[in-house]
């Protein structure tokens, strides 16, 4: 991102030159992450030490000069060899070596000829042998590698620095230039302070670090152990023998071999080196000599779950190195020495001082002047001059779309995170991104996509000037939003330390492969149609019919980074640059505010307005987004005079730049009135809570007891539940007497209650269940782009799921005719429930409003950070749940009881429509005499809830599937045979429907639960699936342990398994409705054009639903011509009357309804007076979103749980779906391996976590961990074969559906492995580790 604070860069290494507001700039990737240091807040200078020529490796043979201490060395000053006492030997890493040098280092040193070792040695030696493993142990990518350097991770002071946990296992020392023109030097074990803090003092900068050949040619052993794979660490250490005489005056008294030096890192916030005796009881030394304080607890991995994990692991490091020979491992040569020698450097006086004439870069071939402002990152530059293929993603080096190759003339370029790179560095350099692959194909692109461009529209010309990546990725249909194809392009076709050998196939599951793409994100996919691009495995098909996969009419701007996204520089766009505005966002959870001082920012250069509450208007509204206005509380305010979440809108700055904005916000003084802040819901509904929203009154404002923070409430029963439930839980006496199941685990606070089954009585099940915050983390964050058109109309670009609602939004709001406000959405980089919502628009339209008052008609824009879009958006809403269900003996439900609490946060917006839903298709799935729902929402004061894929089903069809899936187990049945035969029977009433428009055939659900029966495999672990399983043990583990780097002298033994393994498979149903209630419309028109070509105009918005492609098939059908003629236009309130949007699975059952209506109505028109001109002829369709159908999915999981790490690891995944007629196979698919993929992160490791105050703390991607290609399996995909009445030709929804069966389903399979039930959602590896320790103590879970 970029560092708007910085004034300036200078290139020096002169501690004398730093001042107070400095930050040394060595690699930046951290800097450039977080935008500042985490020392300084606000950078006022660079000190970029880069181009001071020190040399990334040398080795020393001891011939060397010593270096200078204290006050004999002048700071920055390289001393003549020789000035020195000689001897030293081993290892110098500059401070500014890069990650991928150090990565190299056995290679380097391989060819380096060697005084005191034989050619080669050196890189054999085991320290050394360890350092690329200890470079993979970054949670950034190899892309990153290119630039972070080695000093710059360790004086980061993370406690996961790999840097410096091998420079401490290394003994390595720092050698420290100060203030004044002294050095000292410290070791780097003792470096760090604290996470984020080093004992350095300001100014001081690290020179270069020694590590003697002593402790590189010891015997060492590293292990691992993260969350995900490829994660950041958890817990890092390293262990080496300790000399006896060493181990004996470390530890008097005790001089017996065997000792061993162990590194403790990432588990513990700095480094803690201890000393293992072979006597010593491990974890007693561990817990006694570690300090409480000193273990780290975080987002990636608990405290208590790294504390076991470290003594687990330093055990096994000790077991580990009593098999090497007694002398410690292989003799060295090499005697320590103390002196060390001078740094060495490549370049004979270092560059000072800032550049004082133009720089230039050549980008995709044309030459620019290299303009960039200080602070500024390349990406931002990149896009500024045009390369709108470039994406802004994370803004922080983990997403990978803005990937781009870099490299300097005449040398082989290299990818980079652009959005982490000083734009200033670029000098000189040449940059490709993905429109200069194949620049013929992106002017032909251009040209195909845009009718108004001149250019030469033939597609097969267009194919074959692609670049060959560009095309497999376009015939694997390897993209669906496409916001993050060109980062995968960029890093496909680039030279990196995992690309395959020229000409090899590449296998996607092999780690090389899963490592390659390590940091770049797709959110959409599920990687498996990416995957099938890299192996050139086409999905496109010639055909174009309905069934088939034509190709994507956006695939080639795609695939060539010229399609239209809301920033980019294609399409409908003002010439005149746009003003820039950036949102000053409330610290506290809630406050009123006093006053706000803008009077300092609008001095600040550059600014035009400062907007607060003052300009806003006084409409109440709700951000959520329906065809009901009714059906969400109008509880918001464009700015508001009090804020009630962390995050909260306060004011905005209206700026020429982005970055003077930026500049200008800190200068604006708010001054707030603290108000009590409540949390969590149960609280919150307590009559000492603070009542959030006490000012509304229920009928204005739609909020059923504003003084209980109680939104909405939904009760429904049939029969009679609880008693039913009493006389199953009382049925059999000696059951009861026996207690519940002591397998049974609850996690986290729940609890359970069980009795078996006897003859006559049956079995009930009772517990509660907790599903938590998860990000939708569309790749295209939120923002719009708004000026005055010719028509002096409010035009919006936006990146929204819904422009027409939009505009009837902020024609509520701003008193404005729908006459005077245009919407429309151009290409959408994902959406997921989050672009449901009016989030930028309003202040958009403020703005424009506001300046034309003041006589200022420009554009303006409004683009989301990252961090702004995880903390101060919308969420999936977290829910509490109680749910109960008892059956006969003989397998039949009885009866069914669930009980909601949601947490919609602040506002409520899709608060009552998530809980709604969420109690409806979940009670009606499964056919019981007896149900009873009870459901609440409430307002806290954490960030607020919105609607998210599932909208509510996910939530608690995890709960109603994980009963069913216990009590079936208490019956003594087969869990899936159990649900297959109480699903609801074809023409039963639904339970609590208040709609009668709902028809459910379960034909196909019968042949899903057939499929998942079917193909589900089931037994014990084959050898390929226990190797599949040991690899994710042994591929973290380095030394003698199998797979990983092996230690010369150590003896060869036979590699024993790693893991406990014990194997599970779980199954879990879902049902849901193809449109939402209340009603979704759509109008669309079909014109003839001549020459069988028609334009086709519909509301719906394209964000990866693949829905563009759908339309076009249906109309080519019905009209019988192909999709390659005819047009599209989509997602504009200016192309058709109104269209509700594209959420709710819609898409099909809706949107393209109305298409095929409209191509029917066109055809009888045609077909009526065939002699008539065609040409301008139209068709009109109408859809209003009733009657309804429902579709369904089964899930299939096969695992294996490792029991002493709690690691899981998923052997298979099925999934079946009943999605009617498929109409576009490729893109149903797709649909379906994405939905799982983004289910299985938000079971497994996704959270967004929120602090005491109510602060987001996961406000960057790498501690908000989005499932990368290593992280989520390939997914087998079946469809029922079924045909909808009611969806067009046949087709029903499935953009929504598979999300939702798939966190119940891989519970259940870990409960059939552990025995062990998990009621909390995520099922991170620390929390199953939890359960198993729990279980074996019989201790709860803390």
């Amino acid at each position: 991102m970029d560092i708007t604070s910085v004034e300036k860069t200078l290139h020096t290494t002169d501690p004398d030159v730093f001042s107070p507001g400095d930050s040394w700039l060595a690699g930046g990737t951290v800097l450039y992450s977080y935008g500042y240091d985490f020392t300084n807040p606000a950078p006022r200078r660079l000190l970029d030490i880069t181009t001071a020529g020190w040399a990334p490796l040398t080795w020393h043979d001891g011939t060397q000069a010593a270096a200078g201490t204290e006050a004999e060395t002048d700071a920055g000053s390289e001393a003549e060899p020789g000035a020195g006492a000689a001897g030293w030997t081993g290892l110098e890493i500059a401070a500014t070596c890069t990650i991928a040098q150090f990565h190299a280092a056995a290679a380097e040193l391989a060819a380096h000829p060697s005084s005191t070792a034989g050619p080669g040695q050196l890189a054999e030696l085991p320290g050394v042998r360890l350092m690329a493993p200890a470079a993979e142990c970054f949670v950034a990518s190899w892309k990153v590698w290119n630039t972070s350097t080695v000093g710059g991770n360790v004086v980061t002071a993370l406690p996961a620095g790999p840097m410096t946990s091998w420079l401490s296992a290394m003994e390595a020392t720092a050698l420290i230039l100060c203030p004044g023109g002294t050095r000292r030097t410290a070791e780097v074990s003792e470096l760090l302070r604290k996470t984020g803090h080093t004992w350095l003092a300001p100014g001081e900068l690290i020179r270069a670090f020694f590590v003697p050949a002593r402790t590189l040619a010891r015997p060492t052993l590293m292990v691992r152990e993260s969350l995900t794979r490829y994660g950041r660490s958890a817990t890092l250490l390293l262990a080496s023998p300790v000399p006896a005489e060493t181990a004996g005056a470390a530890a008097p008294g005790s001089s017996e071999p065997g000792a061993i030096r162990l590194t403790i890192t990432a588990s513990t916030v700095r480094p803690v080196i201890l000393q293992l005796h072979p006597g010593d009881d491990v974890a007693e030394v561990i817990r006694t000599q570690i300090d409480e304080s000193l273990w780290n607890d975080d987002v990636h991995g608990d405290r208590g779950w790294r504390i076991e994990s470290t003594i687990r692991l330093a055990a096994e490091l000790r077991e580990e190195l009593r098999a090497l020979p007694r002398d410690g491992g292989p003799q060295n040569p090499l005697a320590p020495t103390t002196a060390l020698p001078e740094p060495s450097s490549t370049l004979a006086t270092p560059e000072t001082g800032a550049a004082t004439t133009p720089a230039q870069v050549t980008v995709d071939g044309t030459s620019l002047t290299l303009d960039a402002a200080p602070g500024q990152c390349l990406r931002t530059w990149l896009r500024d001059a045009g390369a709108s293929g470039v994406k802004r993603g994370c803004d922080a080096g983990d997403c990978g779309a803005c990937t781009v190759h870099l490299g300097q003339p005449g040398e082989t370029p290299t990818a980079v995170h652009s959005c982490i790179i000083p734009a200033e560095r670029v000098a000189g350099a040449e940059v490709t991104t993905v429109q200069g692959l194949s620049p013929e194909a992106t002017a032909r692109a251009k040209g195909h996509h845009d009718p108004q461009a001149t250019g030469d529209h033939d597609p097969q010309a267009l194919k074959a000037a692609l670049h060959p990546t560009q095309r497999d990725f376009l015939d694997a249909h390897g993209f669906q939003c496409g916001y993050c194809t060109p980062g995968f392009l960029m890093t496909a076709t680039a030279q990196g330390p995992y690309s395959p050998d020229p000409g090899a196939e590449t296998d996607p599951e092999h780690p090389d492969t899963l490592r390659r793409f390590k940091g770049n994100l797709c959110r959409c996919s599920g990687y498996c149609s990416i995957k099938d691009a890299l192996t050139q495995t086409p999905r496109v098909s010639a055909e174009s019919g309905p069934g088939k996969s034509p190709r994507p009419p956006a695939g080639p701007a795609v695939v060539t980074g010229t399609a239209a996204y809301t920033f980019d520089e294609a399409g409908e766009r003002p010439e005149e640059p746009p003003l820039h505005l950036v949102v000053i966002r409330s610290p506290h959870a809630h406050a009123r505010i006093r006053s706000i001082d803008a009077a300092a920012a609008l001095a600040s250069p550059g600014v035009l307005a400062v907007l607060t509450h003052a300009d806003a208007p006084v409409e109440l509204y709700s951000s959520a987004q329906h065809e009901l206005v009714e059906d969400d509380p109008a509880d918001t305010r464009v700015l508001d005079d009090v804020v009630r979440h962390v995050g909260q809108r306060v004011a905005v700055v209206v700026a020429e730049t982005r970055r003077q904005a930026e500049r200008a916000i800190a200068l604006v003084q708010v001054d707030y009135a603290l108000l009590p802040a409540v949390l969590d819901p149960r609280q919150a509904q307590q009559d000492s809570a603070p009542a959030i929203h006490g000012d509304k009154d229920s009928a204005t404002h739609r909020i059923l007891f504003p003084q209980k923070n109680l939104i909405a409430m939904a009760s429904s029963s049939q029969g009679q539940a609880a008693q039913e439930l009493t006389r199953l839980h009382q049925a059999h006496t000696s059951a009861e007497s026996a207690g519940p199941d002591p397998t049974l685990h609850d996690s986290d606070g729940g609890d359970s209650d069980s009795t078996g089954s006897d003859g006559t009585g049956g079995a009930a099940y009772s517990a509660s269940f907790q599903t938590h915050r998860t990000s939708h983390v569309a790749l295209e964050t939120h923002g719009a782009l708004g000026w005055i058109d010719e028509l002096g109309r409010y035009t919006l670009r936006s990146s929204t799921q819904v422009p027409f609602l939009v505009r009837r939004t902020l024609c509520r709001i701003f008193g404005l005719a729908p006459e005077a406000v245009r919407v429309f959405a151009p290409r959408v980089g994902g959406g997921f429930g989050s672009k449901q919502e009016v989030l930028t628009e309003d202040l958009v339209l403020l703005a424009l409003r506001t300046l034309k008052a003041r006589g200022i008609s420009r554009p303006v824009q409004l683009e989301l950070t990252r961090s702004e879009a995880l903390a101060a958006t919308t969420t999936r809403h977290p829910f509490q749940l109680e749910v109960s269900v008892g059956a006969s003996a003989q397998g039949r439900l009885q009866a069914l009881q669930l009980k909601v609490l949601s947490d919609t946060g602040a506002y409520g917006n899709h608060g009552p429509g998530v809980m709604f839903h969420s109690i409806t298709e979940s009670m009606q799935l499964y056919s019981a005499p007896h149900k009873q729902v009870h459901a609440e929402v409430v307002y806290t004061n954490n960030p607020p809830a919105g609607a998210f894929r599932g909208y509510g089903l996910s939530q608690t069809t995890f709960a109603v599937d994980s009963a069913m899936d216990e009590l079936a187990r208490r019956l003594g049945e087969d869990p899936l045979r159990f649900k297959a035969a109480n699903i609801v029977a074809p023409g039963e009433v639904l339970f609590g429907a208040e709609h009668d428009d709902v028809a459910a055939d379960v034909d196909g659900l019968q042949q899903c639960l057939q499929i998942i029966g079917d193909q589900l495999r089931t037994g014990e672990l084959t050898a390929a699936e226990r190797s599949q399983c040991e690899r994710l043990l042994t591929e973290e583990r380095h030394g003698p342990f199998g797979s990983g780097t092996s230690i010369a002298g150590a003896p060869p033994r036979k590699d024993a398994p790693r893991g406990d393994w014990s194997v599970g498979t779980g199954t879990a149903v879902a049902m849901i409705d193809t449109v939402p209630p209340n009603g979704h419309h759509s109008h669309v028109t079909v014109t003839a054009q001549g020459d069988g070509r028609y334009l086709l105009k519909v509301g719906t918005a394209e964000f990866g639903n693949g829905t563009s492609t759908v339309h076009r098939q249906v109309v080519a059908e019905v009209l019988g011509t192909t999709t390659e003629k005819i047009q599209l236009i989509q997602a504009d309130t200016d192309a058709v009357r109104f269209d509700t949007g594209a959420f709710g699975s819609t898409g099909i059952t809706v949107g393209v309804k109305a298409s095929h209506a409209a191509a029917q109505d066109l055809l009888a028109k045609l077909s009526a007076d065939p002699e008539a001109d065609p040409v301008g002829m139209t068709g009109e369709g109408t859809w209003a979103g009733t009657p309804r159908s429902v579709s369904f999915n089964v899930q299939g999981f096969r695992i294996a749980v490792d029991r002493r790490s709690g690691t899981l690891c998923i052997l298979q995944s099925v999934h079946a779906a009943d999605a009617g007629v498929v109409l576009n196979e490729a893109q149903c698919r797709g649909q379906i391996e994405g939905g799982v993929a983004q289910a299985l992160g938000a079971a497994m490791f996704e959270e967004l976590e929120i602090d005491d105050d109510g602060q987001v703390t996961t406000d960057i991607l790498r501690n908000y961990h989005v499932p990368q290609m290593a992280d989520v399996p390939r997914t087998e995909v079946h469809f029922a074969k079924t045909h909808d009445p009611i969806g067009p030709l046949g087709a029903k929804s499935m953009s929504e559906a598979p999300f939702n069966p798939v966190a119940p389903a891989l519970g259940n399979a870990i409960r059939d492995a552990i025995g062990l039930r998990l009621t909390r959602t995520p099922f991170r590896k620390d929390r199953i580790a939890a359960a198993l320790r729990s279980a074996q103590t019989r201790e709860p879970v803390a």
